[in-house]
Parts: structure tokens; sequence; C-alpha cells
């Protein structure tokens, strides 16, 4: 699936120094090649722990006006889904 191969690039090998991993036309909707998807990788206690996709229309959006208008936005928000994970793990976690 478009949605495991994006995961997987955001915690394998495939993973760029920049944070993020993006596919031009990868089908993963109902039309082959209708989409494209930016994920960037989501941390906890230093482990990787899921992958923040986007996926929009190849059409309407070509990969690289989305990396510039969106991948920021996108690691932001990886960023502090990662603080309030570890927020939430408490001073127990934090310990371990």
């Amino acid at each position: 699936s478009v949605p495991g191969r994006l995961a997987q690039a955001c915690m394998g090998a495939q993973m760029p120094a920049d944070g993020y991993h993006a596919e031009e036309c990868n089908g993963f909707g109902l039309q082959p090649h209708a989409t494209s998807s930016i994920a960037v990788p989501l941390f906890h206690e230093g482990h990787f722990t899921a992958a923040l996709t986007m996926t929009f229309s190849a059409r309407d959006l070509p990969l690289k006006n989305a990396l510039e208008q969106h991948l920021s936005r996108l690691q932001i928000v990886a960023a502090l889904i990662a603080k309030g994970l570890a927020h939430r793990a408490g001073p127990a976690s934090a310990a371990a």
C-alpha cells in the first residue's frame, strides 16, 4: 500500500537528510497516478513512531509546489505531535 510504503521510506534508508519522503503520481487514490504524497517522520523517545502524510491531486498541485507550500508546516506539526507524546508519557517515560 502507498501509506505503508511511505512509512517504510520514512523509517528506512530512503529517508533523505532533510527529513521527509515524497512520491509523485503514486496512485494513492482510486485512479492510478492521480495523487502525490509527502510524508514526514514522527519520532517518540528517539524511535520512529509514524509518518504524517499529506496526499494531494498530482494534476492540481505539482510536487515541487506542494513541498514549497506545505513541507515546513508538516514538519512543525510532526514535531508538535512528538512533543505532545512526550508530555503524555510523563516523567516515568522521561526517566527511562
